[in-house]
């Protein structure tokens, strides 16, 4: 079983959170299905938009932490192994290695750019050098700036490339993985770096949007693998697009995390003109609290025990009540 001991920010990484959510939840983690994770994130990232249009800063940073740990009982739900019609859903890919797939150290779209508008001769690595820990080409104007460039090719073409594109970034993030982020923070951080520029320009509320309509991406990715048709793409190509659309909702709910941090940076520049006596006496800087895996902490974290616990019955083992309906016989 996963310690679950919480003594020390950035040390667990996003496997750990993974391992340890499950256990949290031991007895119903293996009752709930691959649909019920997937709706319960597509729930709290709505709850999370409804959190931003009332600009309400508690619910908003709650609705990230049960976002991301529901997002990490659905990469666990995954990872296992399952029976019927569930098993088209195993993937034994940790979710950090579902993260490096598509963001190793580097922006997949400016990745793609690069690669479609060379007509696939550029290699990665000299992709990556010139965007490595940066997004490039992804502000205000890139879709006008995309859409321009390849208006010389075709549709059939243009797909090709970017098919083969993600093949190119597969590859080169299977070539590094030595340098996956150990952490969470440290996956928090690689976002936060690659995205810095975006995220300043970039309102609360488009990114809290952003966050939904991955979440939505990721919904459609489901539907899509439980779903045949006869025009389908093959399964794997399914199973990789669900991978991703994860990957992508982390990735936003991270500059979520910079974005808030941006604004409590500016709390705490002007804090001594403004009402803070709701902060404890001890509090130096707001923005320290509002890490993705500080943010989970508040959320999660026994203060008695300081390990990860269910908020609703308390414990460290879950000891909830539920009952489900695909398990009731008549």
């Amino acid at each position: 079983m996963t310690n679950r001991s919480l003594e020390k920010l950035g040390i667990l990484s996003i496997d750990d959170y993974v391992d340890i959510s499950r256990s949290v939840w031991t007895e119903i983690h293996p009752r709930r299905t691959v649909l019920d994770y997937a709706l319960h994130v597509l729930d709290h990232a709505s709850k999370l938009g409804e959190a931003i249009r009332k600009d309400d800063a508690d619910l908003i940073l709650k609705e990230m932490a049960e976002t991301a740990n529901w997002l990490f009982g659905f990469v666990g739900k995954l990872n296992d192994h399952k029976t019927g019609w569930e098993s088209r859903f195993d993937i034994p890919t940790k979710f950090s290695r579902m993260i490096w797939n598509k963001y190793p150290r580097l922006c997949p779209h400016c990745f793609q750019r690069v690669y479609t508008l060379s007509g696939g001769k550029k290699t990665a690595k000299s992709i990556v050098s010139d965007i490595k820990e940066r997004c490039k080409y992804c502000l205000t104007d890139y879709p006008k700036v995309e859409n321009r460039a390849t208006e010389w090719m075709s549709q059939d073409k243009e797909e090709q490339l970017r098919q083969s594109s993600k093949s190119e970034l597969r590859n080169y993030a299977k070539e590094t993985l030595k340098k996956i982020p150990t952490s969470l923070r440290k996956v928090e951080t690689m976002f936060h770096t690659i995205y810095k520029a975006n995220t300043a320009l970039a309102t609360l509320e488009s990114i809290g949007f952003h966050v939904l309509e991955e979440a939505g991406e990721m919904g459609r990715a489901v539907i899509d693998i439980y779903t045949d048709r006869s025009t389908d793409k093959p399964v794997e190509e399914k199973l990789h697009s669900l991978c991703d659309e994860i990957a992508e909702v982390f990735s936003w709910l991270c500059s979520l995390t910079l974005k808030v941090q941006g604004q409590a940076k500016t709390f705490d520049k002007y804090k001594s003109r403004l009402v803070s006596y709701i902060l404890p006496s001890d509090t130096k800087r707001l923005a320290d609290y509002v890490g993705l895996e500080e943010i989970l902490w508040v959320t999660y974290r026994d203060t008695k025990t300081k390990q990860y616990h269910c908020p609703y019955c308390g414990s460290t083992v879950c000891s909830c009540k539920l009952e489900f309906a695909w398990e009731q016989t008549s």
